[in-house]
């Protein structure tokens, strides 16, 4: 492992050093628990979110096995790491390579891979691109990536709302190149993200917004860290998000395989997606297991001991017999 820029150090392993990867255009944040020696972990976070999403999961996996080395990225454009280029645009090939790039760095040849929402679809994708790299292969509430094949651009019905799109990133852009940032109360983000991560908990959110978050001189004010880029990644899906695309990577993929959907998520893939690939994963010889445990789309965050649980005993399936 190349000598990776430790911004702070702890002598006790299960507190986390922050990590600074260095990437083209700039760097990769990342939080480390764990000692370097034990079995390289990295865990992925979900759109929008950050290193922190993994606070409560990875000192769980650390109580009953120091073996673990738990690397936690902020992916481009969230937490703590750098924006893209000015006039880029965010999509899984942007966090594919973060991936590369860390791992690279790190000197893995080897590893496992924790990943939430998107960051499942990622490192799907990454595992069947790489599939020598990746020995196991841990999702959290995502497990196929929507198929947008009947309807390639969700939310632009026609061309006047993809205009919109273009003017409003547009605008993003001149914002980003001229390091403008815009604060909001941080209450208001509270209730909003309520909303929108599907009933996560206030403590949750909070924990979130600690690593995507800086204060301003105004009282009840933060600055969003988060790329505001990102918000528009969705709209322009790319063309391997296929039916035929994914079968061929989760072909691909030679990582056993721990799939964790939260029995209440709002977020669930259809029946037809989880059957190409339970079909794909039950023929392949590889270990495939799904488990649906208690909670919403983050109950990696809010249900942290059953999920660390599930984790445990599927890396370590001759302990748990």
């Amino acid at each position: 492992m190349e000598d990776v820029a430790i911004i702070q150090t702890s002598d006790d392993s299960r507190q986390p050093q922050e990590l600074s990867i260095p990437v083209p255009h700039g760097h990769l944040a990342a939080k480390a628990w764990g000692s370097p020696t034990g079995r390289p972990i990295l865990a992925v976070h979900g759109w929008q979110d950050n290193a922190n999403s993994f606070d409560r999961l990875a000192p769980l996996l650390l109580s009953s096995d120091q073996s673990y080395y738990i690397v936690c990225l902020d992916l481009s454009g969230h937490g703590r790491s750098s924006h893209i280029g000015p006039g880029g645009l965010y999509s899984a090939m942007v966090f594919i390579l973060d991936i590369k790039y860390a791992v690279d760095y790190l000197g893995w040849e080897k590893f496992t891979i924790i990943a939430h929402s998107m960051g499942g679809i990622v490192a799907v994708l990454f595992a069947g691109m790489y599939p020598g790299q990746v020995d196991t292969l841990i999702t959290v509430d995502q497990l196929y990536p929507a198929n947008n094949e009947t309807k390639p651009c969700p939310g632009l019905p026609n061309p006047f709302s993809f205009a919109e799109f273009v003017k409003n990133l547009q605008e993003l852009q001149e914002q980003e190149l001229h390091g403008q940032k815009v604060s909001h109360l941080q209450e208001g983000i509270i209730k909003l993200m309520r909303r929108a991560y599907d009933n996560l908990s206030e403590e949750s959110i909070r924990l979130l917004m600690e690593r995507g978050t800086s204060p301003t001189s105004r009282k009840g004010y933060v600055n969003l860290l988060l790329d505001q880029r990102v918000h528009r990644m969705d709209v322009l899906p790319p063309p391997y998000v296929s039916t035929k695309f994914f079968e061929e990577i989760m072909n691909n993929v030679k990582a056993d395989l721990l799939a964790i959907i939260g029995k209440n998520s709002s977020y669930p893939a259809s029946n037809r997606q989880r059957e190409i690939a339970v079909t794909i994963y039950s023929r392949s010889g590889r270990r495939f297991k799904i488990e649906h445990l208690e909670g919403r789309h983050h109950l990696h965050l809010d249900n942290a001991k059953e999920v660390a649980g599930s984790i445990m005993e599927f890396l370590n399936p001759s302990s748990s017999k």
